[in-house]
């Protein structure tokens, strides 16, 4: 379980909701924050 959690913070801390979200606004895809923002597209995706 403590393994799961581990890898949960690591995932959690590379794929921020910051980050994500300027690499969004950066490559174009997000020019604006819509209902669905990048971060929770992308961990959507991963899980």
């Amino acid at each position: 379980m403590h393994d799961k959690n581990n890898e949960l913070n690591k995932i959690t801390e590379v794929l921020n909701e910051f980050n994500i979200n300027d690499i969004g606004k950066r490559c174009g895809f997000c020019h604006r924050e819509r209902i669905v923002k990048p971060y929770e597209l992308v961990m959507a995706l991963v899980t």
